[in-house]
């Protein structure tokens, strides 16, 4: 098995993961957490040690508050979890073709015909002379969504050590474009998901940003005023 601490995230990541799921344990501690769950392979010690170092922790319910904000920020400087990149804002589709340009290859496929790909995926077959702008700009063409780029960043963070983003990648990820100037995450609400477009949500990276207009005691239905809840994250996919 792996050591707990291979890193001070990776303690942290685990310990948030128990009391993320606390509900779960239907008022049971976070002692008893792998009576209900299976740790991740290899991260059984990890797993027993944060429940046993949590305790007698419970979980307790928390009605949220809900506050109306201005962001000293504009929403095409956000990722767009839900977007497409070539419907992304100008820094966050600078961001991506940075990040993608090392794994751009090509491939003749015809007299006239080059396919683009991003290691062994295909972007698509493009006509040679529009080859150099697909190069320089793959934000544009490819079907990646602000999701999709968001857990690549997340996998990369961490080469392939979990297989898969978990706490601790997507952390590292939040890290990578915060340092990047980027401010946090906006994506569609529940009720316009279904519809693919209307009003979003938004995750913010640096509370700096937010300037509280209104406070409310509870959670409840508001206007179209942009509204951020401190609970919120982007829906997994």
């Amino acid at each position: 098995m792996r050591p707990f601490v291979r890193h001070p995230d990776h303690a942290r990541a685990v310990t948030r993961n128990i009391i993320d799921n606390l509900a779960e344990l239907e008022g049971r501690p976070a002692s008893e957490y792998l009576s209900v769950y299976s740790a991740p392979q290899g991260w059984e010690d990890a797993y027993q040690a944060a429940a046993r170092a949590l305790g007698d922790i419970r979980y307790q319910h928390n009605p949220g508050r809900m506050y109306e904000v201005n962001l000293h920020a504009r929403p095409e400087q956000f990722l767009d979890w839900d977007a497409p990149m070539a419907q992304q804002g100008k820094a966050i589709q600078a961001i991506y073709n940075r990040h993608i340009a090392p794994r751009l290859n090509t491939r003749q496929v015809g007299e006239h015909l080059t396919d683009v790909r991003i290691d062994q995926g295909a972007i698509g077959a493009f006509p040679n002379a529009q080859v150099p702008d697909v190069m320089a700009n793959p934000a544009a063409h490819v079907p990646t969504r602000g999701s999709d780029f968001y857990d690549g960043l997340a996998r990369t963070s961490i080469n392939g050590d979990w297989g898969a983003p978990g706490e601790f990648a997507r952390e590292q990820a939040t890290r990578a474009l915060a340092d990047l100037n980027i401010p946090g995450i906006r994506y569609l609400d529940q009720g316009s998901r279904g519809a693919g477009e209307g009003t979003r949500n938004y995750v913010v990276f640096n509370p700096e940003i937010i300037e509280i207009l209104r406070r409310y005691g509870m959670a409840g239905p508001v206007s179209a005023a942009t509204l951020l809840s401190q609970y919120e994250s982007p829906p997994e996919q």
